[in-house]
């Protein structure tokens, strides 16, 4: 498996945390970048640019970033 940089987008009933604990029991090696309320919008907006794939958690629809991520024609994956 090539190792990717994914972009995350945490929705409803999902905490960063959760994610994170959820992937190493996978066994993922992907770069990881998060959707985080406390970064700066200009460089949530660059990851999702530079991100191979998106993967969701929870209901995303509401969420800016996945909007965007749609608009540029990103490859999403709902995750959990």
């Amino acid at each position: 498996m090539d190792i990717q940089d994914v972009f995350i987008i945490i929705g409803e009933g999902w905490t960063k945390e959760k994610i994170i604990e959820d992937l190493r029991g996978e066994g993922y090696k992907h770069n990881f970048y998060f959707d985080n309320d406390k970064s700066d919008m200009e460089v949530l907006m660059d990851k999702v640019k530079f991100a191979n794939e998106v993967w969701t958690f929870g209901d995303c629809m509401s969420c800016g970033m996945y909007a965007y991520a749609m608009l540029l024609g990103k490859e999403c994956w709902k995750m959990g």
